[in-house]
C-alpha cells in the first residue's frame, strides 16, 4: 500500500478527490507490485481531554467523549476511491473516547465502501498522557477482535514514532506504522524505522515519511517519495507500506499536476 497520510488539519479536504486518486496511483507506480491507498483521518482530538474526539460525520447517537459535526467529510472522497480502486484505512485520534465504540461507529458507517479496508489508531493521541498513553496488548487484541466482528478482513493499524509506546505480544495481522520525524539525516531516519520494525518482525509494517521537519533530508532529492521509501524498505529487508504525509504533499505532488 502506498500513498499519503491525510488529515483534516493538514491537507485532506483542500483538494478534490481526483487529487488523492492521482497521487495514490503515482505513488504506487514508484513501488512495483504495490496497491494504491492511504490513511484517511475521520476524527481528531478536539483539544479538550475531557471530551475527547471530534468525528467528521453527523451524530449517530450520544457517546462519552465523542462529538460529531453536521457534515460528513469523508463520504465524497470514499465514493471516488471506490470507483478508482484506491484502498484506505480510516484513522482516529481517540483521546479518552472508547476505541471499540469508535470502531463500531466509524466502520459501520462506512463498511459499504469497498475502498475501506481497515481502522487505525494514532497512538500519540491515545488517552491523555504526554505523546499518548501506552496501549496494552490486551487493548490491541480487543480492538482487533472488535474490528473483525464487523469484517474479518479488515486491518487494524496502530501508529507511533516511539516503539516504547506500543505493546508487544499483539496479533500478527496488525499493521504497525512509524511516523518518526525531526531526523538529522537519512541514516537516522532509516534507523528509527528499523528500530520500530525490529519490535514487530512478524507484523505488516508501514513508514509514514515526508514531514516538513525532515525537508533537509528529502528536499533536494529528485524523487523524494521513492528514494526515502526505498531506503527504509531496503534497510528493513522486506516489503513495507510507504505513506507520504499530507503536511508536505503538495510540495512533492503539486496540485497543478495532480488535480
Amino acid at each position: 500500500m502506498q500513498d499519503g497520510a491525510s488529515s483534516a488539519y493538514g491537507y485532506q479536504t483542500a483538494s478534490p478527490p481526483s487529487y488523492w486518486v492521482n497521487v495514490a496511483k503515482t505513488m504506487a507506480s514508484k513501488f512495483p507490485g504495490s496497491t494504491p491507498g492511504g490513511i484517511w483521518l475521520v476524527g481528531e482530538t478536539d483539544g479538550d481531554p475531557a471530551t475527547g474526539i471530534l468525528l467528521y460525520m453527523p451524530s449517530t447517537g450520544s457517546y462519552p467523549n465523542i462529538r460529531f459535526q453536521s457534515r460528513d467529510i469523508a463520504e465524497p472522497y470514499l465514493t471516488a476511491f471506490d470507483a478508482a480502486g484506491i484502498k484506505v484505512i480510516l484513522q482516529v485520534e481517540p483521546m479518552n473516547a472508547n476505541v471499540n465504540t469508535l470502531i463500531e461507529i466509524v466502520m459501520n458507517r462506512y463498511k459499504d465502501h469497498p475502498s475501506v479496508i481497515g481502522f487505525g489508531i494514532d497512538n500519540e493521541w491515545y488517552k491523555t498522557c504526554a505523546e499518548g498513553c501506552k496501549a496494552t496488548a490486551a487493548d490491541v487484541i480487543s480492538w482487533n477482535n472488535k474490528l473483525h466482528s464487523i469484517n474479518p478482513d479488515y486491518i487494524l493499524m496502530i501508529k507511533h514514532f516511539d516503539e516504547s509506546k506500543l505493546p508487544t505480544g499483539i496479533p500478527a495481522d496488525v499493521l504497525v506504522i512509524c511516523d518518526d520525524e525531526q531526523n538529522g539525516n537519512l541514516n537516522t531516519l532509516v534507523s528509527e524505522h528499523v528500530s520500530m520494525e525490529n519490535q514487530y518482525p512478524n507484523n505488516p509494517y508501514g513508514a509514514q515519511i515526508g514531514y516538513p521537519s525532515d525537508k533537509g533530508i528529502w528536499g533536494n532529492m529528485a524523487d523524494p517519495a521513492k528514494q526515502v521509501g526505498l531506503a527504509v524498505q531496503t534497510a528493513i529487508g522486506r516489503p513495507i507500506s510507504v505513506f507520504w504525509v499530507d503536511f508536505s504533499i503538495t510540495t512533492v505532488f503539486p496540485p497543478s499536476q495532480y488535480n
